[in-house]
């Protein structure tokens, strides 16, 4: 499954709101085969245990050749910059914050 495929089945989900490009994708600096892909989808409340379940779903059948990560920020805290947030990379989830520099990324160039 490619990128295009993984936001169709994103936005069946129904909850997660909006899929945005950051990264060397977003600036221009892309190259494929070598680079990762860094996505930020905005969701519409918490990412329960069953919501992850279902994003691991999608994930797994997802083209690891396109090293594809994800930040899943609930919508009411976008602007809580201590938040950590579920965040699909190399295989797992694990809890981050969504990075200043995905932010200046998403501002210029998103």
């Amino acid at each position: 499954m490619g990128v295009a495929e993984f936001g169709t089945r994103l936005a069946g989900l129904g909850w997660v709101t909006d899929l945005l490009v950051a990264g060397s994708m977003a600036t221009g600096d892309h190259v494929p085969g070598v680079s990762d892909i860094d996505l930020v989808a905005l969701v519409d409340g918490p990412v329960t245990a069953a919501r992850e379940a279902e994003l691991a779903s999608i994930h797994d059948s997802t083209d690891p050749a396109l090293k594809l990560g994800c930040v899943y920020v609930p919508e009411h805290l976008v602007d809580d910059l201590a938040a950590k947030h579920p965040t699909w990379t190399n295989g797992v989830f694990l809890y981050r914050i969504l990075s200043g520099v995905n932010r200046a990324e998403l501002v210029l160039h998103g």
